[in-house]
C-alpha cells in the first residue's frame, strides 16, 4: 500500500493529465461550436419549400430567394447589412440575437490567447459565461424567428395558411434543426468550462498547500540535524559552561539560520550542547531549557519520545518512583506541552 504522501502526488499527476486531455476536448468541440454558428447565420436554409407549395424557394434569418412560378431561377434578396430591408421585426431580432451569440463563441476563441496571459480557471470561466451567454442567445432566437412566419414574403411561398409559429405547407430545414441543437451544445460546453475552473482552483489551493507545508518543514518543523537520545556523559558533567562559549561553538557548525520553534530568525541565537540554535526567549519561556542547566533537546527527535524536564546525571529518567517527575510517559510517541515546567504530554 502506498503512503499517503505518494498516494496523493500520484493522484495528483494522474488528475493533471487528465484534465489537460479534457480542456484540448472541450476547446476543440469549441471551435467547432463557432464554426456551427457562423453556417446557421450566415445559410438562407432555416425553412424551405414543401410539395404543395404556392412557390419554390427557402428563408434564412435575412436572406431569403422565392420562384415567381414562370423561370426556374429563384429571385434572392436581402443581406444583413440592409437590416431595414429584412421582411419581418421577428426576423431581424432572430437575426441580431443569432449574430450576437455568433459573435459571443468567436470570441471565446479569441480569448485562448489568455491561458499565456492569465490563470487557468479564470480563462475556463470567461469562457463558461460567453458560452452559457451564446446558448441564452439561440434560445432566443429560435424562439423568436417563427414569429415572423406570417410575413408576406412567407405566405407567398408557403400558402395563405401560413401563420406565427405554423408552416402551412412548408417545413423546417436543416440550419433551423443545426441552431437547436447548438443550444444543446453551447450549455454542455459552458458546464464543463465551470467545472474544469473550479477544479483548477481546487488544484492550486492543494499545491499552495503542499507548498507551505514544505516551507515550514524546511523552516523549523522539520530535524535540523540529528542527535543522540540523551547529552554524553561529558556534556552532563560540564554543566558550568557559558552561554557565551556555546555561541562561539554553534558558529562554527552548519546550523540553520532559523529557530526550529519559532520559525522566524533567531533573536539572542543559543546554540545547546546538542548543536542545534534556538532564540534564548524560545527555549527559557517555551520550554524551560537553560542553555548551561541539564536538559533533553526540543529538537531531539531521535526516539519515540523525549521530555524537557531536568534529569538526575546518571540516566535520562529519574530512578526515584515517588515523584510523579521521575516518571516517563507511559505511551510511546507523546511530547511535553510547551510553556509548563510540570510534566504534561501530548500525543503527536
Amino acid at each position: 500500500m502506498l503512503p499517503s504522501a505518494e498516494a496523493a502526488k500520484l493522484y495528483q499527476t494522474n488528475y493533471v493529465r487528465n484534465s489537460r486531455v479534457i480542456g484540448l476536448l472541450w476547446a476543440i468541440f469549441t471551435i467547432l461550436f463557432g464554426m456551427v454558428n457562423v453556417t446557421i447565420f450566415s445559410q438562407p436554409y432555416w425553412i424551405g419549400d414543401g410539395v404543395d407549395t404556392p412557390q419554390a424557394g427557402y428563408f434564412g434569418l435575412f436572406h431569403y430567394c422565392i420562384g415567381d412560378g414562370i423561370a426556374r431561377e429563384l429571385d434572392c434578396q436581402g443581406t444583413f447589412t440592409e437590416f431595414a430591408e429584412i421582411p419581418s421585426s421577428a426576423f431581424k431580432a432572430a437575426s441580431f440575437l443569432i449574430g450576437m451569440s455568433m459573435m459571443l463563441v468567436v470570441s471565446c476563441i479569441g480569448c485562448f490567447s489568455l491561458f499565456f496571459l492569465l490563470s487557468t480557471s479564470t480563462v475556463y470561466k470567461i469562457c463558461g459565461w460567453m458560452q452559457a451567454a451564446s446558448g441564452v442567445c439561440l434560445v432566443l432566437g429560435c424562439m423568436i424567428y417563427p414569429d415572423g412566419w406570417d410575413s408576406d414574403e412567407v405566405r407567398r411561398m408557403c400558402g395563405e395558411q401560413t401563420d406565427k409559429y405554423s408552416l402551412g405547407a412548408c417545413s423546417m430545414r436543416w440550419a433551423y434543426i443545426l441552431a437547436i441543437m447548438g443550444i444543446l451544445d453551447a450549455l454542455i460546453l459552458s458546464f464543463l468550462a465551470f467545472v474544469l475552473g473550479n477544479r483548477q482552483d481546487g488544484l492550486m489551493s492543494e499545491e499552495l498547500l503542499a507548498e507551505s507545508k514544505d516551507l515550514s518543514r524546511g523552516r523549523g518543523g522539520g530535524i535540523q540535524k540529528p542527535c543522540s537520545s540523551a547529552p554524553s556523559a561529558a556534556h552532563r558533567g560540564n554543566r558550568n559552561q557559558t552561554s557565551s562559549d556555546q555561541n562561539k561553538m554553534g558558529a562554527s557548525l552548519d546550523t540553520p539560520a532559523s529557530c526550529p520553534l519559532c520559525s522566524e530568525l533567531t533573536r539572542d541565537p543559543v546554540t545547546l550542547k546538542c548543536s542545534h540554535r534556538f532564540c534564548r526567549r524560545c527555549i527559557g519561556d517555551l520550554w524551560s531549557v537553560t542553555p548551561d542547566g541539564p536538559y533533553h533537546c526540543p529538537q531531539w527527535r531521535c526516539g519515540t519520545v523525549y521530555r524537557t524536564l531536568p534529569f538526575d546525571g546518571s540516566s535520562i529518567w529519574p530512578t526515584s518512583s515517588t515523584s510523579r517527575r521521575a516518571q516517563p510517559p507511559s505511551a510511546a510517541g507523546t511530547v511535553p506541552t510547551p510553556g509548563r515546567r510540570r510534566a504534561r504530554y501530548i500525543t503527536v
